[in-house]
């Protein structure tokens, strides 16, 4: 009986005790949180900018494969180029018009993509861009600004890299 009541106070956790370990959690949350919405964006932006990249690189190597121009342009609804902006969705289409491939629009509401290119652009049947166009840039920008910008590069021999040196100067 002493004994049974020894064993019964042994397993819990008191009031005190309790509201020491809620607070303990609630400030490393606070801590936490920002640090991993900081790595939610970094990655989906890094996402992005790679899926560009790999379309810019499947369009080269399709105009060189098919030895026929091959054009990137925006495209809302997959089908045609639609003007708008590059956000909302891009298609890759060879010298018949037909769509090789279709990206959907960015997902988040504060992401931006811009280029200093035309719109469209295209890869000539040796993979380069035309020297009229020249070479130039699209610019990643999300709701933290230029300091977390990204450029990918697309130079007059038609090669797309990420400009590692800085970030870009401006978002619009």
């Amino acid at each position: 009986t002493e004994e049974a009541m020894k064993r019964t106070n042994r397993g819990g956790f008191s009031l005190i005790e309790l509201v020491v370990a809620m607070a303990v959690a609630l400030v490393l949350i606070s801590i936490a949180f920002p640090s991993f919405r900081t790595l939610t964006q970094n990655s989906r932006m890094a996402a992005q900018v790679n899926d560009l990249i790999a379309d810019l690189s499947f369009a080269r190597s399709e105009a060189i494969k098919r030895r026929a121009t091959v054009s990137i342009c925006t495209s809302s609804d997959g089908a045609t180029c639609s003007g708008g902006n590059w956000r909302d969705g891009r298609i890759i289409v060879d010298a018949a018009a037909v769509v090789l491939r279709y990206r959907e629009a960015l997902g988040a509401t504060t992401d931006t993509l811009t280029t200093t290119g035309p719109n469209p652009f295209w890869f000539d049947s040796r993979g380069g861009i035309p020297p009229a166009i020249g070479t130039f840039s699209f610019t990643f920008c999300d709701d933290r600004g230029a300091s977390y910008g990204k450029r990918v590069v697309v130079n007059i021999t038609g090669q797309a890299m990420l400009e590692r040196d800085a970030p870009p100067a401006t978002c619009l």
